[in-house]
């Protein structure tokens, strides 16, 4: 067996390496041999890699199956702490499926094996990731109770790596919920335990997060230089996901700052690195971007069009929070193509949505599309008062991009309303607050509904 063993090994290399197709035919030739003389355990060995090679490749239905195969055979063998460690396997699958409903069930069975045998180490990753899906759908309080018992069991443990991997989930799960400076202190923490343990990988992924806070908070120089930085550490690590996030928030800055033509080529780059990886859900995210941009450029026509089959992408097992800017961002571009009534019905669905979710972003994000929409119909009042009131929570919040989108919007609701005097304040001290942070496209907009409006 020791040829069967050395090709298991050839496949891991292989795969490190990033050459799919010999780690492929390593580990086939591999399962053959242990299928050959009934070295159940072997092939379950094989089974795990022929799954991340899947992974690795997009297939994420393929990596299901042969992670489900790897964790029939530990079962089998009632190896308990190996088939723990493929359900997770299974789940993180699921996950990527955006079957968050299943892979939400095994992690739960693979929590319950671990605590069973008293692993810890194995009871802590699985939180971890459990706590980081939680996070990623919405469903914040969850998150939190996860990730931090994932916190004190590593801790106690001293998996310093770990660690930082937490604290990221953490401070991304602070930001989400709107504390933006305790969201800073954990990822400050996070990259600065990267540096420690020369964790390159773990330091561009923390670069990103700690910039992702910038970005929200309006910071675009600081999040600018971060995420530069980030993109060099991850070229060298051959992350390509976290290349793609970055990417896509470089162009977000562009856009913020009125490179559109830049913004648009940023989020293309994003968007090719999602495909090539597979990763579908993302690379809608990224879709978006870009129907947002062709919204920016009077291309609401497109826009609608690749609106629609992201949120058909999106489909009903996505989380709340992206179907609900979805449907948002489809009632704005409803508004600008004249499609009033397909508008209120794409704002009640974004409403519908929000409603179940925790996270303040979306919360503020479908406030301001349907203040918009309420205004153009003849509501201005009713807008003037529910922006006063999210101007509130984004100001709480330190959302500085959506602040300055609200005021904007709520400009154009007070110029409607017939207070001139309020809208000019609002459009004059809006472009003004707005060219300081560097945000040169909402103050080139705000010009241009002040004149829009003869003020």
């Amino acid at each position: 067996m020791l040829v069967a063993q050395a090709l298991v090994s050839e496949g891991e290399a292989y795969r490190s390496l990033g050459d799919q197709p010999k780690s492929a035919a390593a580990s086939s030739a591999a399962r053959d041999l242990f299928t050959s003389v009934g070295d159940r355990f072997g092939e379950s060995r094989v089974l795990r890699n022929m799954g991340a090679v899947s992974i690795d490749r997009g297939d994420f239905e393929s990596a299901k199956q042969s992670f489900q195969q790897a964790m029939q055979i530990r079962h089998d063998l009632g190896n308990k702490a190996g088939e723990a460690s493929m359900l997770s396997a299974v789940a993180g699958a699921l996950q990527l499926e955006r079957d968050f409903k299943g892979a939400k069930e095994m992690y739960g069975r693979s929590l319950v094996i671990s605590r069973e045998l008293g692993d810890k180490s194995n009871v802590a990753t699985t939180l971890l990731n459990l706590g980081g899906l939680e996070k990623d759908i919405g469903e914040l309080a969850a998150a939190d109770v996860h990730l931090q018992e994932s916190l004190a069991l590593i801790r106690e443990s001293g998996n310093t790596a770990v660690l930082g991997e937490v604290l990221i989930n953490l401070g991304l799960l602070a930001l989400e919920r709107g504390n933006p400076v305790e969201a800073t202190r954990m990822l400050e923490q996070s990259v600065t335990i990267a540096r420690q343990v020369s964790d390159r990988n773990l330091y561009g992924i923390a670069l990103g997060a700690l910039a992702s806070v910038r970005l929200a908070t309006g910071k675009l120089l600081a999040a600018s230089k971060l995420f530069t930085e980030a993109m060099e550490v991850l070229a060298e690590t051959g992350n390509q996901g976290a290349t793609a996030d970055a990417l896509g928030s470089i162009g977000d800055i562009l856009f913020a700052q009125g490179d559109l033509s830049g913004a648009g080529k940023k989020y293309e780059e994003s968007l090719a690195i999602r495909e090539k990886l597979g990763e579908q859900a993302l690379a809608t995210a990224t879709r978006m971007s870009l129907a947002e941009l062709a919204l920016e450029q009077n291309h609401a026509a497109e826009a609608e069009v690749a609106v629609r089959q992201a949120i058909e992408q999106l489909g009903p097992r996505s989380d709340v929070n992206a179907q609900a800017e979805a449907e948002a961002l489809l009632a704005r571009v409803l508004l600008a193509e004249g499609k009033m009534q397909e508008a209120q019905a794409a704002i009640d669905r974004a409403r519908t949505l929000v409603a179940k979710s925790a996270s303040p972003r979306p919360n503020i994000v479908v406030t301001i599309a349907d203040a918009q929409i309420r205004s153009a119909a003849g509501s201005p009042s009713e807008a003037i008062k529910s922006l006063h009131d999210v101007l509130k929570q984004a100001a709480k919040g330190g959302l500085l991009p959506l602040q300055f989108e609200a005021r904007r919007v709520l400009g154009e609701a007070e110029a409607k309303a017939g207070n001139s005097d309020a809208a000019l304040t609002q459009f004059l001290s809006l472009g003004r607050d707005a060219k300081a942070k560097g945000f040169l496209l909402i103050a080139r907009k705000a010009a241009a509904d002040r004149r829009g409006h003869g003020l």
